[in-house]
């Protein structure tokens, strides 16, 4: 209940894509952050729990003292973590293709991840943005092809990304292991998305799963009435069903049948980095906002761990309000 309730104020968030058309629904940008949080966080936080050093396109972080990571310590001063960023844009910036390598201790792959675009004016991540686990998936309006692809430690491809631009329509792929679980049709006046069943075994120490999804794909969509300028919701057969009830399915299919194991090969990943802490505090509206989206990062990752964190985080973030360091500048309300 809590993720499908979460699922739908991310909804309301969203902004930057053809979907955000429909505020209600959640975008490209939302879907993938749902099992990708875990590791936007993870690099948010190396940057402030140990030292970070950035040059030629690399991180590395380190600490001044013995660090427990992979059942060892790690002497002070040896590699805690490395993120090697490669990129590449052809001279007319019309296409371009960029690569992130996320390396534990030990100096053990974690995952990588490659995006090539193709459109106008392309411009590649910052080593800052890098450092942040910083990656816009919404499809831009100077992009006309973006492809995504997250691969783990022995190069299997976990999750695949294809959007491309027809005309007013964007269309997307995602696959899960190399099967495709969602295709999508994106435009101002019609959102569609089409489930698929798969069939995937994942094995690794310590974890694995099995799901076996079978069903007849079916899909579900949002069209713009004309007349009145909303939005209306029809279920597999063509019925209407109401915003909430539109919003609880596409949560339930989202979340139970791929994202959640995606989640979990993504936290797995991250084994191969040593423990980091999230830590509250700031008056600067930048560091405010930084801590903020880290809070609803890890709002996704709905574990008990986390969310004590963002309870402790919320406490403190009161207080400080009680005992004026924080001022509220916005407008009255009326």
């Amino acid at each position: 209940m809590f993720r499908k309730l979460l699922f739908t104020l991310i909804g309301i968030m969203a902004c930057s894509s053809v979907a955000a058309m429909n505020p209600v629904l959640p975008s490209i940008q939302d879907i993938v952050e749902e099992f990708r949080g875990p590791l936007a966080v993870k690099i948010e936080e190396l940057g402030k729990s140990f030292i970070s050093k950035g040059r030629d396109s690399v991180i590395r972080y380190t600490s001044s003292e013995a660090t427990p990571c992979l059942m060892r310590m790690v002497p002070a001063k040896e590699s805690l973590g490395v993120i090697k960023y490669f990129e590449d844009v052809n001279e007319q910036r019309t296409e371009s293709y960029e690569e992130v390598h996320y390396i534990g201790c030990s100096n053990l792959l974690s995952v990588k991840e490659k995006v090539s675009r193709k459109g106008r004016d392309l411009k590649t991540l910052t080593l800052e943005q890098v450092g942040r686990g910083f990656r816009d998936f919404n499809l831009s309006d100077n992009e006309d092809y973006f492809h995504y692809q997250l691969l783990n430690d022995r190069n299997d491809l976990v999750f695949q990304l294809t959007q491309r631009r027809e005309g007013e329509n964007v269309i997307f792929d995602m696959k899960v292991l190399g099967q495709t679980f969602l295709r999508g049709t994106l435009n101002k006046e019609k959102i569609l998305y089409r489930f698929f069943p798969h069939d995937i075994n994942y094995e690794r120490e310590y974890m694995g799963f099995r799901s076996n999804s079978v069903f007849t794909p079916y899909t579900i969509k949002s069209i713009k009435d004309h007349n009145s300028g909303r939005w209306d919701y029809l279920g597999t057969t063509g019925v209407k069903l109401s915003q909430n009830n539109f919003l609880r399915y596409l949560s339930m299919s989202l979340n139970k049948r791929t994202l959640e194991h995606l989640t979990s090969i993504v936290k797995y990943q991250l084994w191969w980095f040593p423990e980091t802490s999230f830590t509250g505090g700031g008056g600067q509206s930048q560091r405010l906002l930084n801590e903020f989206k880290l809070l609803l990062t890890r709002l996704l990752n709905n574990t008990p761990t986390e969310l004590t964190l963002v309870k402790n985080f919320v406490r403190a973030f009161i207080e400080s309000i009680e005992q004026g360091r924080i001022i509220d500048r916005r407008p009255k309300e009326e």
